[in-house]
């Protein structure tokens, strides 16, 4: 297990590339808040469990020159559910695709956004198992806005405003 609630994990580069952020855990994640900013492009955001489940606070990427980086969340394994607060990628040029996957276990999310002021918006794919329940989800862009799938293979699926928004 992998236990990091106390403190929050940043990347950040001024005038850069923030860095990746990568947690793979056997057992249960549990971890608070995820930043990665970087003023060209910030970092993809990682965090898998293979035999357990993820519990997280805000996960943002944010680029406000470039190119924001992709958040994914993965639980592998039987049961596995996944708890998360708002998750966003912001990016000036683009913005990254956020990807939600527990096979046979829950999801419950707070907001999830992907947005760019002057490109294309990432895709935004939720997928559990069982019930899956988010805030609102939305893809907006000046470009092109990305899909938005919210799935769920034996559970309910219950969102909040859904928006896929392009100039």
């Amino acid at each position: 297990d992998i236990d990091t609630s106390g403190g929050d994990i940043d990347t950040y580069s001024a005038d850069g590339t923030a860095g990746d952020v990568t947690i793979d855990a056997l057992g249960s994640v549990n971890v608070n808040n995820i930043t990665s900013y970087g003023g060209e492009n910030s970092g993809n955001v990682t965090v898998t469990s293979d035999e357990g489940s993820i519990a997280t606070g805000n996960i943002r990427t944010i680029a406000p020159n470039g190119t924001s980086g992709n958040v994914t969340l993965n639980t592998f394994s039987y049961n596995g559910d996944i708890t998360t607060a708002n998750i966003s990628t912001e990016g000036g040029q683009a913005a990254g695709n956020i990807t939600v996957v527990a096979p046979d276990g829950s999801i419950s999310t707070d907001d999830i956004s992907s947005i760019s002021t002057a490109g294309d918006s990432g895709d935004i794919t939720v997928a559990g198992g069982d019930d899956v329940t988010t805030g609102d989800i939305s893809s907006v862009a000046q470009g092109n806005s990305g899909d938005i799938t919210v799935t769920s293979t034996e559970g309910s699926v219950t969102t909040g405003d859904i928006s896929s928004i392009a100039e």
